[in-house]
């Protein structure tokens, strides 16, 4: 039988990434996301630090260079002088070296070498200073991305607020509308328009709903996250909105 604390625990596993993507997201939080994470920065950075590494190599090529190399060699039989015949004893010794060690160092510096050092050197650094440039174009225009999806997403749903609530109002005039109808006191026809004048405003707000996604989808991108659900919105829809009286829709 399966653990309920086990199968707690998984499930809390699998939710994570969808309660990480369901953060509500201000802007501030937007830009610095965008920031440390986006990649397209990222991968300028990354041509920063070669172009670093290119200055640190060629700058290197005019300091002495420090060669090193040992060895060991090891016989595993030697020649052996029999001394027996002249001392009367026997035995004998071993002629030449079982081990022989190697060692060398030297020392290498360019004397001179035509400028092409400062030149590789130069050359380094403006390639560095270019990819400064382009890393600080490219923030300015993620930055500047995120902030106007951002207002475009924050737009979206003040008007997706606007429509939500002219939804409920004509949808309280067309309850209205009915009773009366039945009632003889209305046509066909005012039911029918004020119908018609719902299934309009539905079909804007699923508009506005369609095209919050793929704004989301867009900033989600920059940002690197798996999805923005939801931002932080600023201002009162309801105070900023005049809505006219519903004859007038």
């Amino acid at each position: 039988m399966r653990s309920p604390v086990r199968a707690l625990s998984i499930a809390a596993i699998a939710l994570f990434p969808v309660l990480a993507a369901a953060e509500t997201l201000s802007l501030e939080r937007c830009l610095e996301l965008a920031s440390r994470r986006n990649l397209s920065l990222m991968l300028m950075e990354e041509r920063v630090a070669a172009a670093s590494a290119e200055i640190d190599a060629a700058r290197a090529a005019a300091w002495p260079v420090l060669h090193v190399s040992s060895g060991v060699s090891r016989v595993s039989e030697l020649a052996r002088l029999d001394l027996g015949r002249l001392t009367g004893r026997p035995g004998g010794i071993d002629i030449g070296v079982r081990d022989t060690y190697d060692f060398a160092a030297a020392v290498s510096m360019p004397v001179f070498t035509g400028f092409r050092t400062r030149n590789e050197i130069r050359a380094a650094g403006e390639r560095r200073m270019q990819a400064l440039g382009e890393t600080a174009l490219l923030r300015d225009a993620v930055l500047h991305g995120v902030h106007r999806l951002y207002r475009t997403l924050e737009g979206n749903l003040h008007e997706q607020e606007a429509l939500a609530s002219s939804v409920r109002r004509i949808d309280s005039h067309l309850q209205l509308a009915r009773r009366l109808l039945r009632q003889g006191q209305a046509s066909v026809y005012d039911t029918l328009e004020v119908s018609g004048r719902l299934l309009e405003t539905k079909t804007a707000l699923a508009r506005l709903v369609r095209r919050f996604r793929a704004t989301a989808a867009e900033l989600a991108a920059l940002v690197d996250l798996p999805a923005v659900d939801s931002i932080e919105t600023t201002g009162d829809v309801e105070a900023a909105l005049d809505l006219a009286p519903l004859d007038e829709h």
